[in-house]
């Protein structure tokens, strides 16, 4: 049976949709992934437990006066008027440690490349500001471009000619003829069109200025990030995306129909290992590296030292698409099986659910965890793990959980591990109660995580200047 992805890559495909220019801006790469969400919500008739969107940013005057504020009281952090090599677009969910809020993804990269080269990270930001402090130097903020959008949006905006929206309205009944969506194309378009017009030149100024040699993104599909991939893919400037979570056959912004090479995606994709692009179809003209993952490997070898895993304790890893209803199985199984502790580890997309989550929670076996612990403590601290599709899944196995798979939307992202036996499938409290008991089986951890990963990307970063 065709997935609702690969009817929608089709779709793509038949439509010539990366063709579609609106404004003169090749508009489509930027808003697919945002129709294919919508369009998978409304089949599923999902409740997502997201906390915001971000076209809603700037919604009210007090959320652009909150930024405003933050941007005057750090005036020296907006300031980028040097030229560096290397420009890492790193990422603002950073997480609390001893002493200042790290960037997993990006800041041992800046620590074994920057004394053999001039490093600039630039962060957007998080509900409007930014975690403080840093354990790096040279870390630079976006809010003046949000801001842009921000202002731009109330007081402007692109004119879209009679024929483009009449392309729009085609496109929204083909949508609805096709897949039985009603997906408002016009809202989607025309607010990507602005935030494309606003924030392009402030961009292009940035890359102007820093001048780099290689341009490093995390989340490449953020659109702002997009922009700067774009710019730099046209100044021929090596433009690399470094993994930062699960995706293969499952995530739209990793599949491509045949022959298509958007210039807003990046031209080497640096992988955690094999086992993660092995369904996945990048465009032809991305290279994928398997450089490994360096947090993992130094978490691997903190927590196997401190290993305090009890049996009665069971990991929830919740997922903001999901959250609420992976709840319905929680509460069953924690309704027979009162031996056991379900501590649910919320997305961070999820915190602001939380009074909502324990509303719905009936069980006193039942506890929730926002930023308390992170999910490396509670790998340190259960046997067992639940969820759907996040990434912290995989991360489990190399700690050695035994881990269960709920068949909601998106569980086929591990469809393989469970084929594999290195995860279970578990469709009610029957198929808990079995896998509860079952030995966990050894992993091929190097297909899933390369060794010497700081190594590798020092190697593979430093080929490009």
């Amino acid at each position: 049976m065709i997935t609702t992805l690969e009817k929608f890559i089709s779709f793509e495909e038949e439509e010539k949709l990366f063709d579609m220019r609106i404004n003169d801006i090749l508009i489509w790469d930027y808003i697919r992934f945002d129709v294919y969400k919508d369009i998978r919500k409304q089949k599923s008739n999902q409740t997502y437990t997201i906390k915001t969107q971000d076209d809603k940013s700037f919604k009210t005057i007090f959320i652009i006066l909150k930024q405003i504020l933050f941007v005057l009281s750090h005036l020296q952090a907006f300031r980028i008027n040097k030229k560096k090599e290397i420009l890492i677009l790193g990422h603002s969910r950073r997480i609390k440690t001893a002493n200042y809020f790290k960037d997993i993804y990006t800041d041992d990269v800046v620590g074994i490349l920057k004394d053999s080269n001039s490093i600039i990270t630039l962060e957007h930001p998080i509900d409007q500001s930014h975690k403080m402090p840093t354990g790096i130097d040279n870390i630079k903020y976006l809010d003046k471009i949000i801001l842009g959008y921000g202002f731009f949006n109330l007081f402007n905006s692109v004119k879209i000619s009679t024929q483009e929206i009449e392309q729009m309205n085609i496109l929204q009944l083909r949508i609805k003829e096709v897949f039985g969506s009603d997906i408002n194309i016009k809202r989607i378009i025309k607010t990507a069109v602005n935030k494309y017009r606003s924030s392009y030149p402030r961009i292009e100024k940035i890359i102007n200025t820093v001048a780099p040699k290689v341009l490093i993104a995390v989340n490449a599909y953020n659109f702002y990030n997009k922009i700067f991939l774009e710019i730099a893919n046209n100044k021929e400037i090596p433009s690399i995306e470094l993994q930062h979570g699960a995706f293969g056959s499952e995530h739209i912004v990793y599949n491509y129909p045949k022959a298509i090479n958007p210039i807003s995606f990046p031209k080497y994709f640096f992988a955690w290992g094999n086992y993660w692009h092995q369904n996945a179809a990048l465009p032809e003209q991305t290279k994928i590296v398997n450089t490994g993952f360096p947090y993992i490997n130094d978490k691997q070898l903190e927590i196997s030292k401190s290993l305090k895993q009890q049996e009665n304790n069971i990991l929830v890893l919740s997922q903001w698409t999901i959250g609420f209803e992976l709840m319905n199985y929680i509460n069953d199984f924690a309704k027979q099986a009162t031996e056991y502790n379900f501590i649910v580890k919320l997305h961070p997309l999820e915190f602001d659910a939380l009074d909502k989550f324990k509303s719905i929670s009936k069980y006193d076996n039942i506890t929730f965890i926002t930023s308390e612990k992170t999910v490396y403590e509670l790998f340190a601290e259960c046997k067992t793990q639940i969820g759907v599709y996040s990434t912290a899944l995989v991360e489990g196995l190399a700690f050695n959980l035994r881990s269960m798979i709920i068949p909601l939307e998106a569980y086929k992202t591990y469809s393989d591990l469970i084929d594999s036996g290195n995860m279970y499938l578990v469709e009610n409290y029957s198929d808990f109660q079995k896998t509860i008991k079952i030995n966990n089986k050894e992993v091929e951890i190097k297909n899933i995580w390369e060794e010497n990963a700081l190594q590798r990307i020092k190697d593979e970063v430093e080929g490009f200047m």
